[in-house]
């Protein structure tokens, strides 16, 4: 169970990594390695219960999945001994990992077994480097495995489908730092959001605040609505921001659509982007419900 990755640029992996692993939202975050992509996901752990309040985003996932082969300039190398691999670790460890890595270090991650992490028989995910690190100037840095979660329940769960395998028609495609800039906005003056999408236009209106609504419209921040949204229709849904944060996922990407599927689940997906001399390749997707 081994990952070599060589670092080239730790600075886009770093940003990309904490836009959704926000350790004041969220504890633990699950690391996942395959031969063909690296992904971190994170779970809004305070609160996985039903909303007492209607509309989605008090509970939340974030999937980041990095494609390195695409990524030359952040990993220079990328090699994956296993067929599939996950760990449940701490946010702050992985953090701490991230924050410590230098322009072209050599990382090995293992899962070691050699000492009782106390708490289960998964032991420790250990992150390995050719030089000194830490407060105590030994090679590697430790992170407890809290768990583990099985491949079938990663593939077939909502959080981590993929939405190019089966292509979807987003609502709206927008500007992402424009989106995420009209969000943080209304998280300023109300803890929920209304959105209205329709042709051509997008409304934001924050809930039980008297104020006209923040409106995109194709000469500003929005790029397209789905075809199929006649003039005078809307498809409507509400956010509450207590729990997201996308200020991060605005940096990281040029645009990001937004899909609306059943029961009160929204996705936005964010391509990582080199139109703003972005170097790392893949996709951020936020599930909110």
């Amino acid at each position: 169970m081994v990952l070599r990755v060589t670092v080239v640029n730790p600075g886009n992996l770093r940003e990309a990594t904490e836009a959704v692993t926000p350790s004041q939202l969220t504890r633990h975050v699950i690391m996942i390695w395959t031969p063909e992509y690296l992904a971190f996901q994170s779970t809004i752990t305070e609160r996985m219960s039903a909303s007492t309040e209607n509309g989605c985003g008090d509970n939340n996932t974030a999937l980041l999945k990095i494609d390195p082969a695409a990524s030359p300039a952040v990993f220079s190398s990328y090699h994956s001994t296993d067929a599939y691999f996950n760990a449940v670790v701490e946010t702050v460890d992985l953090q701490a990992v991230l924050f410590t890595a230098q322009n072209s270090d050599t990382i090995v991650f293992s899962q070691s077994l050699e000492v009782d992490n106390l708490i289960n028989d998964f032991g420790y995910l250990r992150a390995r480097f050719d030089r000194p690190v830490g407060a105590y100037n030994e090679d590697y840095i430790s992170m407890k495995i809290y768990g583990v979660v099985p491949e079938r329940m990663l593939k077939t769960a909502d959080i981590s489908k993929d939405p190019t395998v089966v292509p979807l028609p987003p609502l709206a495609t927008l500007n992402a730092l424009t989106f995420s800039n009209s969000l943080a906005v209304m998280r300023g003056v109300t803890r929920s959001v209304d959105i209205s999408v329709k042709k051509g236009e997008v409304y934001f209106s924050p809930v039980d605040v008297k104020t006209n609504p923040l409106i995109l419209n194709l000469e500003f921040g929005l790029i397209s609505t789905r075809e199929d949204i006649r003039k005078n229709e809307a498809v409507e849904f509400k956010i509450n921001l207590l729990f997201l944060d996308l200020r991060l996922a605005g940096v990281t990407s040029a645009e990001v659509s937004v899909y609306k599927r059943p029961k009160d689940v929204v996705l936005l997906w964010y391509k990582l982007d080199d139109t703003k001399g972005w170097l790392l390749k893949g996709d951020i997707f936020y599930y909110l419900y």
